[in-house]
């Protein structure tokens, strides 16, 4: 069966570090990271691939017709940076995933400091809206426009940050959280080292088993709080405060509420623990397979959603099928 592919959908390839230095690949990634993260928030774009998946085509000899059949996308685009100086360069190209046409190429310079950075991610999305005739509208184009810090140092912690977390291992881990604190350090107001710390606390303490799991809890939940302060309508803080008071607290009175509203407008552009493990655990293995179904569209290639399938069809008694 040929896999339907939407239009108006997109896979960004890890952009390549051409700084010549290795030590500056937290920078590419992240700047691939934040333009796949904004384009998330155009609602005309029917599919946009996770960082998580397109990471597993960083080093591959696939084809870009392979690499788009196999991500059920119409384009893809490629890019390169470089740094000189003060100036950071990104050579862009978004080709046609199935002609292998070039449809647009761009080469944008700004200056390495972080309101230029986020004016450089906010024209690479205004750039292949543009080209992928997709109209973005005016509260949407408000938040891909926002910044979320004005310390060049303390988004460069937290890009660094995000790089050792992406590695997923107990060193990694504890390096993420020392990038972390130091970009907290240098911006207490930006709320996203706050967030991604307390996801490491929360993986490390109930996923792998790196830290005791209350102590994780307690770690995690003083940075959510501190966070709130900041950002009490921030939606991917209610995803980890919850996905807390499930798995630690046995809160079900205040997930079951989160877990409606996400239910009635998934507007994460990560998908939520929540609305995978959550029905299982309260009896509605149902509606994980439902919403297994809905996210695998989005990204085929990721590894958690087989598992929680499984586990729902276990639950749900089909046990070979599981």
């Amino acid at each position: 069966i040929e896999k339907k592919i939407d239009e108006k959908s997109i896979a960004v390839l890890p952009f390549k570090n051409l700084t010549g230095k290795p030590d500056l690949e937290y920078v590419s990634d992240g700047m691939t990271d934040a333009v796949i993260s904004r384009l998330t928030k155009v609602s005309t774009l029917d599919k946009v691939i996770p960082f998580t998946s397109t990471l597993s085509f960083k080093k591959t000899d696939k084809t870009i017709e392979e690499i788009a059949t196999e991500l059920g996308v119409s384009n893809i685009l490629q890019g390169n940076l470089q740094i000189s100086g003060n100036q950071i360069k990104i050579n862009l190209q978004l080709i046609d995933g199935k002609s292998n046409d070039h449809i647009w190429s761009e080469e944008l310079t700004k200056e390495w400091k972080s309101d230029e950075i986020f004016k450089l991610q906010t024209e690479v999305v205004e750039g292949i809206a543009t080209n992928m005739n997709v109209f973005i509208a005016n509260d949407e184009l408000a938040v891909i426009k926002k910044i979320p810090t004005k310390s060049k140092l303390a988004y460069s912690y937290y890009l660094q940050g995000e790089f050792q977390r992406q590695k997923g291992n107990e060193l990694s881990y504890s390096n993420a959280i020392n990038l972390y604190e130091k970009s907290i350090v240098a911006d207490s107001n930006f709320v996203e080292p706050y967030i991604e710390m307390a996801n490491v606390w929360h993986m490390g303490g109930s996923v792998w088993g790196f830290y005791d799991e209350q102590m994780a809890w307690v770690n995690a939940k003083a940075l959510l709080e501190q966070a709130l302060k900041i950002a009490p309508a921030n939606q991917r803080l209610a995803e980890e405060l919850n996905t807390g008071r499930f798995f630690y607290d046995w809160n079900f009175e205040l997930v079951e509420k989160f877990y409606k509203r996400i239910l009635d407008d998934s507007i994460l552009d990560k998908p939520s623990v929540i609305s995978l493990d959550y029905p299982i655990k309260t009896g509605r293995p149902e509606k994980t397979l439902e919403t297994v179904q809905d996210l695998k569209i989005n990204d085929p290639s990721n590894v958690f959603y087989p598992f929680f399938k499984a586990e729902a069809m276990f639950y749900l008694g089909s046990n070979d099928e599981a």
